[in-house]
């Protein structure tokens, strides 16, 4: 199965290559409508999905089907996926008068609301070469941080400026918090009756990008029930 996590190029392999000079070849004597007649014909059974209500950072996994109407190999050159989608086709190329699906998954955003997605999908259908799919839904929250992701900047090893992050809805479930690595540290505190997060890093962090999570936990639960990203630059 080819795969594409939204790096935009192009397919370029010996399938695409015998394709583009097979058609050539049959289209060479043809102009107008007849041409288009005996090109691969794209024909999606739909071009957007509704996942309804959320969770967030709930997975989500749509599929699409893509029916080859043509008589001549579909070949779906690139799939180019926003942020955090993954996309995928199977089987490429589609054989004439065939059908196959394209697989879209990603998670549930972190802030209530609609949300949309999209895939853009390209092939060689010269009549309608360029598609785009989007996932609509709406994100459901019983708990939400304040701000939803957090950025640390600059920050040193052992820092211990006041970083906190708010927490607002159904606080008096949160269990605990954890941390998706060890240069990162967090713990629930209570202030003026508000639940929050202190966060800060580690005297033996090494230099570099920070980019990790902080998972809260709800009693009940094995999975995280809020995830928090944290982006910054550990510095000497």
């Amino acid at each position: 199965m080819y795969r594409d996590r939204g790096i935009p190029g192009m397919i370029r392999s010996p399938m695409a290559f015998l394709l583009a000079i097979f058609m050539i070849l049959v289209l060479a004597g043809c102009t107008g409508q007849e041409a288009y007649e005996f090109a691969p014909q794209s024909a999606f059974d739909k071009t957007e999905i509704d996942l309804g209500d959320l969770q967030a950072n709930q997975p989500m996994r749509a599929v699409f089907s893509l029916e080859n109407r043509g008589d001549l190999p579909l070949l779906v050159n690139e799939l180019r996926a926003g942020c955090g989608l993954t996309a995928g086709v199977s089987p490429n190329p589609i054989a004439a008068r065939s059908t196959g699906r394209i697989t879209i998954s990603a998670f549930a955003g972190l802030e209530p609301g609609p949300q949309a997605m999209s895939v853009t999908v390209y092939t060689n259908d010269p009549a309608h070469p360029v598609t785009s799919l989007v996932l609509r839904s709406r994100v459901q929250t019983d708990l939400a941080a304040s701000p939803a992701r957090f950025y640390l900047g600059n920050i040193r090893p052992g820092d211990t400026s006041p970083f906190t992050i708010g927490l607002s809805g159904t606080i008096n479930l949160v269990e605990r918090v954890e941390t998706t690595a060890r240069p990162l540290y967090a713990e629930l505190f209570e202030r003026a009756g508000q639940m929050r997060i202190r966060l800060g890093i580690r005297g033996d962090a090494l230099p570099g990008p920070l980019k990790e999570q902080i998972l809260v936990y709800i009693r009940g639960r094995k999975e995280p029930r809020l995830v928090i990203p944290i982006l910054g630059e550990v510095v000497r």
